[in-house]
C-alpha cells in the first residue's frame, strides 16, 4: 500500500482508493496536457500512456530503447529519436527521474555499463501507469521487488539531497551490481542492495563486499558503509560490518 501510494503529503491521510484515482489522474494529466507544455511540442496523448505504461513495467531496470520500442509496439513512438525526446520531456515535468550509472574507478578490468536504470519521481507513479493496485501486485512479487527498490531510490535521494549528495547505481561487464551508490563532492560514498526478501541478505552482503574489494580506494576512498536495506524489522551491523537497515529507519 505504500508503494501503491507514494509518498505525496497531500496523499498520505487519504483513503488508498482515493488516493490511487488521483494518481492516476495525474498520469492522464500527463499524458494529455502537461507534456505538451514541456517544450511546446504536440505529443500524442495515446502515445505518452502508452509509453508511461512501458517505463511502469520496466521500472528499476535498464530496459534498452530497443526493448521499449518492442514493447509499446504501434501504441507509442515509433522511432529512438521521438522516444528520446518523449522521456525528456517526462524528466523536464518531474515524472521520470532515471538513476544513473556510477562513473567509478575499479581495479577490475571488467567494463562499467553506462546504462540509467528507470525510475519515476515517486513509485506510486509506475503502479499508476499500469493500473496496479496492492491485490495485483500480491500476485507479482517479482515485480514488488523492483517497485521496492524504486520506493528505496527515491528516499535515498530525498535523505542523500539535504548534504547535496547524489545517487547512483553500478553494474558491469562481468555482472557484478549494486542497487544504490550514494556519494558527496567531499569524497565520501555509500554501497546499497535493497532486497525485499530477508532471505536474500546473506547474498546481497557478499555482494557489497566483493564490490567493495574491487573499487580502488587509493582514488575512491573506501567506503563509508555497506548497507542492506529491507522492508522492517531491526536495524543491526553483523560481523562482516554490512549494516541491515529497514527502509523506515533509513533517515537516521
Amino acid at each position: 500500500e505504500a508503494i501503491c501510494r507514494g509518498g505525496w503529503p497531500g496523499m498520505l491521510s487519504l483513503p488508498l482508493n482515493l488516493a490511487q484515482r488521483r494518481l492516476r489522474g495525474y498520469m492522464s494529466e500527463v499524458a494529455r496536457v502537461d507534456i505538451q507544455n514541456a517544450d511546446k511540442s504536440t505529443r500524442n496523448p495515446i502515445k505518452v500512456a502508452a509509453l508511461l505504461a512501458s517505463l511502469g513495467r520496466n521500472v528499476g531496470t535498464e530496459a534498452s530503447k530497443k526493448t521499449i520500442l518492442e514493447d509499446v509496439g504501434d501504441l507509442g513512438p515509433e522511432t529512438y529519436d521521438t522516444l528520446a525526446s518523449y522521456v525528456s520531456d517526462l524528466e523536464r515535468i518531474f515524472v521520470l527521474e532515471p538513476l544513473p550509472a556510477w562513473p567509478t574507478h575499479m581495479r577490475s578490468k571488467s567494463v562499467a555499463k553506462k546504462s540509467s536504470k528507470w525510475h519515476f519521481v515517486d513509485p506510486s507513479l509506475a503502479v499508476a501507469a499500469v493500473d496496479g493496485t496492492p491485490e495485483k501486485l500480491r500476485n507479482d512479487l517479482n515485480y514488488v521487488g523492483f517497485l521496492f527498490e524504486s520506493l528505496v531510490i527515491r528516499d535515498l535521494r530525498i535523505y542523500s539531497q539535504v548534504d547535496e549528495g547524489k545517487v547512483w547505481h553500478y553494474r558491469d561487464s562481468s555482472g557484478l551490481e549494486v542497487d544504490a551508490i550514494v556519494s558527496y563532492d567531499y569524497g565520501q560514498w555509500a554501497a546499497i542492495e535493497v532486497k525485499l526478501g530477508f532471505n536474500q541478505v546473506d547474498a546481497a552482503a557478499a555482494n557489497l563486499l566483493k564490490f567493495a574489494s574491487k573499487v580502488d580506494d587509493s582514488k575512491m576512498g573506501k567506503p563509508g558503509a555497506l548497507i542492506v536495506v529491507v522492508p522492517g524489522g531491526w536495524a543491526y551491523t553483523r560481523e562482516d560490518g554490512v549494516h541491515v537497515v529497514p527502509i523506515n529507519h533509513m533517515r537516521n
